[in-house]
């Protein structure tokens, strides 16, 4: 279809058995958003990618639609880059709906990457897992998870794929860590600059936040650092583009932002 059907419809289409229509007011997005995956679980139909309620979606990263009308899906997926989650696949697996992509909370939950829903509620895997997932796939009724794999749970032998073998993973869904998210900071402040900025990424924050780690995350979800705090980051190496900052407190906190450069 011409794209400016496609955008007229708001990203998703349905096919009547001649013709295409509306699907109950579409996803509306910005205008790099996107539909990414759809998957039909419990008779609903599940639609993930890169949107958000603030454009107008009927939710942050997935949607629900109940052959009448949309829902949200307990309380959405994200942030991600530029405040949104991108849910890049979605896959039922013992009879969960599993989500996979680049995001930091779901349902309220600091789940990281990949998430399940049961139809209730959102879990976990219990897996601290370093770097970025961009795949996920079934093999005799075994679930296979791929990207750019470091380490999990401090186990740097994995090379880039992983497999569950253990199906009675931990979860971390029947209570929410502290955390916070991208609309607040810690007592006090973080300061990054230059914002947007080009050669080099700083930063200004008191001695006493005890700073364990950050990360920067491209567009795509690679890993661009993922090492002990520094002041300075060189970037004149690194595409233009926005990226996601996470910044990992001993207290078990996450402060979230984003920068650009130009």
């Amino acid at each position: 279809l011409p794209s400016h059907r496609i955008n007229s419809c708001k990203r998703v289409l349905r096919l009547d058995g001649s013709k295409w229509t509306d699907v109950g007011g579409g996803i509306p997005t910005a205008s790099f958003g996107a539909v990414a995956d759809l998957q039909i679980y419990q008779g609903d139909l599940y639609v993930a990618g890169n949107f958000a309620t603030s454009t107008g979606a009927p939710g942050d990263a997935i949607a629900r639609w109940d052959g009448n009308q949309w829902h949200e899906v307990g309380g959405g997926i994200g942030p991600g880059i530029e405040a949104r989650a991108l849910v890049r696949e979605m896959m039922i697996y013992k009879d969960e709906l599993w989500v996979l992509g680049v995001f930091d909370l779901v349902g309220g939950l600091p789940i990281s990457q990949i998430a399940r829903w049961d139809g209730e509620s959102w879990c976990g895997i219990g897996t601290n897992i370093e770097g970025g997932l961009s795949t996920m796939g079934l093999y005799r009724d075994t679930l296979y998870i791929g990207g750019k794999i470091w380490s999990m749970d401090g186990d740097s032998s994995f090379s880039d794929v992983a497999q569950l073998l253990d199906p009675t993973y931990s979860d971390t869904c029947t209570e929410a860590q502290t955390t916070v998210s991208i609309r607040e900071k810690p007592s006090q402040d973080i300061r990054l600059y230059p914002t947007p900025g080009s050669d080099q990424l700083s930063f200004a924050y008191p001695k006493e936040l005890r700073i364990q780690k950050i990360e920067v995350i491209d567009a795509k979800g690679q890993y661009m650092v993922s090492q002990p705090m520094l002041s300075t980051i060189y970037t004149a190496s690194w595409p233009r583009g926005i990226y996601l900052i996470k910044i990992y407190f001993n207290d078990h906190r996450t402060w979230i932002d984003k920068w650009i450069k130009y």
